[in-house]
């Protein structure tokens, strides 16, 4: 992750994706927000941050869901 942060182009990308978790975020629009093409920010973002974009959303909001659930702010259904 701080390699990502450390590239001024995956990081927008990544500010992106933590600000709005929720957003069924597509490939073309997260390299849009990093000003690359598709495939440009596919291999940046693995090469950066050693993921895959999409792996290492699920990854974040499979954690924002874990600490929903272990403060107990919302179950299941709702997380």
């Amino acid at each position: 992750l701080l390699r990502g942060l450390g590239d001024a182009r995956l990081a927008e990308a990544i500010r992106r994706m933590h600000a709005d978790p929720a957003r069924p975020w597509t490939i073309a629009e997260l390299a849009k927000e990093a000003a690359l093409s598709r495939s440009a920010f596919f291999d940046r973002f693995v090469r950066g941050v050693g993921v895959p974009p999409m792996e290492y959303l699920l990854a974040w909001r499979m954690a924002l869901a874990k600490d929903l659930l272990r403060r107990r702010e919302a179950d299941i259904a709702e997380v």
